[in-house]
C-alpha cells in the first residue's frame, strides 16, 4: 500500500519541535527528503537564483518525513522560500516556507547526487567558520586551511583545492554576511578573494575568446554559403540548353586552319630531324 503524503497545512501540532510565539513560525525536522521542481529533482541551491534566471513561477517543493521523537509522517512541504546554514560547533542546514522552519537531515538515496552541491557548500563553510573561530588568526593561511579541508571531519568529507575554488564566491558571500568577522578577516579569505577575482577574469577572457571563435565560424559559414550559391548560379548560366546544337562560326574555321598549319609545320621539322 502506497503511503500518501500530508500537505504542509495539515501537519498536526504533535510533529512540531517548537513554535515561535512572536511570529507564529513553527520549527520541525525533516529527513529522507528530496527537493522537486515540476516533478524533477533539483538542488535547494536553486533557491539562490535571482529573477530572470529561468526560475519564474517554478516553485520548489520538499518531499520527506517530518520526525519528532518516535513520530514520523510523510509530508509535502512548500513552496520553499530559502535555505541557510546555522553555524556553530554543531552546524545544520535549514530551509523554510511561509509556515515553518525545517531542519533538514538526511536525503533519500536517489537524491544524494543532486544534494551534493548544497552539501559541499554547507560543509566547506561550516568547517571554515569552526577553524576561523578556534585557531589563531595567523594560522589561518590559505595553504594551511586548504590542507586541513582536504581531510574528513566527523561525518563531513574532505575537499580538494579545486572544489574549494569552485565554491569561492559562495564561501566569500557567507563570510561577508556573518555577524562574526572571524572568517572574513582571515588570510585565507583574503587570498581566496584574490583567487576568485583572477578566476573570474580568466573566465571572462575565455568567454570572449569563445564568442569571437563562434562569430568567425558563423562568418566563414556565411561566406561559404554565398560562394556555393554563386558557383551554382554560374554553373547554371553556363549549362547549355537541352536543344543546343553547335555550329561552327567563321572565326572558328580560321582558328582551326591556323592550328592545322602549325601542326603540319611541327611534323615537317620533326621529319627533317630524323633524316
Amino acid at each position: 500500500m502506497m503511503e500518501t503524503e500530508v500537505k504542509e497545512a495539515d501537519i498536526p501540532p504533535e510533529m512540531d519541535i517548537q513554535t515561535d510565539e512572536s511570529n507564529g513560525m513553527t520549527t520541525r525536522e525533516v529527513t529522507q527528503f528530496a527537493a522537486y521542481r515540476q516533478g524533477q529533482m533539483v538542488s535547494i541551491c536553486d533557491l539562490d537564483m535571482g529573477p530572470g534566471e529561468g526560475t519564474e513561477n517554478m516553485e520548489i517543493m520538499l518531499l520527506g518525513y517530518v520526525v519528532n521523537g518516535s513520530k514520523k509522517l510523510k509530508v509535502e512541504i512548500g513552496p520553499l522560500v530559502e535555505w541557510c546554514i546555522e553555524y556553530g560547533s554543531d552546524p545544520t542546514i535549514w530551509t523554510h516556507t511561509a509556515r515553518a522552519w525545517y531542519k533538514i537531515l538526511s536525503p533519500i538515496e536517489e537524491y544524494r547526487a543532486v544534494h551534493e552541491l548544497a552539501r559541499r557548500r554547507f560543509e566547506l563553510c561550516s568547517r571554515l567558520f569552526i577553524l576561523a573561530v578556534t585557531i589563531m588568526s595567523e594560522q589561518c593561511t590559505y595553504e594551511s586551511l586548504v590542507s586541513v579541508l582536504a581531510q574528513p571531519y566527523k561525518q563531513m568529507k574532505g575537499y580538494s583545492e579545486k572544489e574549494i575554488l569552485m565554491e569561492s564566491n559562495f564561501i566569500l558571500d557567507q563570510a561577508d554576511s556573518l555577524d562574526d568577522p572571524s572568517l572574513r578577516n582571515t588570510d585565507f579569505a583574503k587570498a581566496l578573494r584574490q583567487k576568485a577575482a583572477q578566476i573570474a577574469k580568466e573566465q571572462k577572457a575565455e568567454q570572449k575568446a569563445e564568442q569571437k571563435k563562434q562569430q568567425k565560424v558563423a562568418a566563414n559559414r556565411k561566406d561559404n554559403t554565398a560562394a556555393d550559391k554563386e558557383k551554382k548560379e554560374r554553373k547554371k548560366s553556363n549549362k547549355p540548353a537541352a536543344d543546343f546544337v553547335w555550329e561552327p562560326r567563321s572565326n572558328d574555321r580560321i582558328v582551326k586552319n591556323a592550328l592545322l598549319k602549325r601542326c603540319a609545320k611541327i611534323l615537317t621539322n620533326l621529319m627533317k630531324d630524323k633524316l
